[in-house]
């Protein structure tokens, strides 16, 4: 099979989209079911609209459901417009609820009303419940589809349970046990169940210190919970110690991706409310451009400043024209060490938490390695300005300057989102601007005072 997708694959899907625009069930089963489900949403796309409506008739909906909650986004408004409604409705029955509050918070297309009218009134309950917690937190990510028992069941009770709905389940690894009221009051595996004689209950087996999460917690601290408790999946509780849901370490490795997404734009100044609305859902090109802008604003107004600079330095440039020639590499290498510098604060997040001892500290081993980096920049400049440009005494200039400006931008890259963090400023974004702004401005002041020293 594998070698045969692999030398003829152009074929082989060419073969199954006849068998879906003739509708051949035979043909179709044979080629299209042996196929994994990212392949199936492969040929799925290929397939003309027009042909698109005829894998209702060829595939269950159960079974376009596994393909449907690993969709992109806009092959699942793809799928909507060309499906059947009444296929639609077994999809969207089928469907875990998380995956439907993610398809309504994601799509530009459909709204919750339109999803809403092809859900039993019990989904639609559970539904909306999901979509009424704010964007990011732990309550719009958790699915429902959870196992819970009683601490009064015995071990062989909760195992032909498990028979009965694990195939519903979420995941089947992890058991809560609750009481009468919802309240979580345990936790087992399915391991210590297994391992358990079959009378015991499940009191005598469960775990009563449960790691959790709060409804309104956000879904980075989530992440860091679960990566901490070396956790495979993570309760999400109401204030009043209900169990309303829990969150797998699949949904977790979704998030740290869409967070490091979030986490680089950010050190680039642009922020998630700038490119999506409070839905997460994509903003227009016009609402784009105008929430970037200001920051090009910015960066525009510190340029021409930083420019101005250079007027207060203009009798030491006519004496040494070469000089003017460095310039964008001094600024260049400032405004990237202090992003680094940055981007380890950030990733750190933990310093934000700390003692002026440990900031102190930090700040110190951060100075030590921007000295260290400046050093070897440093020697690297000389010999290259000395041998290609015959001129030692510049070297020596812009060897001191790297040396000065590389150490402090890295205390720059640190100092400044500790002290927006302080402020209550949102560091991430802030920051990465600001430290571009001070380094230059610090590498351009400190070059050519060091050259008006050695210049005269």
């Amino acid at each position: 099979m594998t070698d045969y997708l692999e030398f003829n694959k152009e074929n082989y899907y060419k073969d199954i989209i006849s068998s879906i625009e003739k509708e051949k069930q035979v043909t179709f089963n044979k080629l299209f079911l042996r196929l994994h489900d990212r392949d199936k949403i492969e040929v799925f796309n290929m397939v003309a609209d027009d042909y698109k409506k005829n894998i209702a008739n060829l595939l269950p909906a159960a079974d376009f459901e596994d393909m449907f909650k690993i969709m992109a986004i806009e092959d699942q408004e793809m799928a909507v417009a060309n499906l059947p409604n009444d296929y639609l409705r077994q999809v969207f029955n089928h469907l875990p609820y998380d995956d439907i509050a993610y398809f309504i918070n994601r799509s530009s297309l459909y709204d919750d009303t339109f999803v809403l009218k092809y859900l039993d009134a019990d989904r639609q309950k559970e539904v909306l419940e999901i979509l009424s917690y704010a964007s990011e937190t732990a309550g719009s990510i958790m699915t429902k589809e959870f196992i819970s028992v009683y601490e009064d069941q015995t071990v062989q009770r909760v195992i032909d349970y498990l028979r009965q709905v694990g195939q519903d389940a979420e995941t089947i690894y992890t058991i809560y046990v609750v009481d009468d009221k919802e309240q979580l009051n345990g936790v087992f595996s399915l391991r210590e169940l297994m391992m358990s004689p079959k009378d015991k209950l499940i009191a005598d087996i469960m775990n009563t210190h449960v790691v959790s999460a709060s409804v309104d917690m956000d879904q980075e601290d989530v992440a860091v919970y679960i990566q901490d408790y070396d956790l495979t999946a993570l309760p999400v509780i109401s204030h009043d110690g209900k169990l309303k849901g829990i969150i797998t370490v699949d949904d977790i490795i979704d998030i740290v991706d869409q967070e490091a997404e979030e986490d680089f734009n950010e050190l680039a100044g642009i922020r998630k409310q700038d490119t999506h609305d409070e839905k997460g859902k994509q903003k227009s090109t016009i609402q784009m451009a105008l929430s970037r802008t200001p920051w090009l604003v910015i960066f525009m107004v510190s340029g021409l400043l930083i420019g101005s600079l250079m007027n207060l330095f203009e009798d030491t440039l006519q004496r040494a024209v070469l000089l003017s020639a460095f310039v964008p590499a001094i600024m260049d290498t400032a405004g990237n060490v202090g992003t680094q510098s940055l981007a380890v604060t950030i990733s750190g997040s933990k310093l934000f938490q700390s003692g002026l001892g440990q900031k102190l500290l930090a700040l110190k081993d951060e100075l030590l390695t921007g000295l260290i980096m400046g050093v070897i920049s440093a020697l690297m400049m000389f010999v290259i300005i000395s041998v290609v440009y015959g001129e030692a005494l510049i070297g020596l200039i812009v060897a001191l300057a790297l040396i000065v400006t590389v150490t402090i931008s890295t205390g720059v890259g640190l100092i400044v989102p500790l002290v927006f963090d302080k402020i209550g400023f949102d560091s991430s974004v802030a920051s990465g601007p600001f430290i571009t702004i001070i380094s230059d401005a610090v590498g351009l002041v400190f070059y050519f005072s060091i050259a008006s020293i050695f210049i005269g």
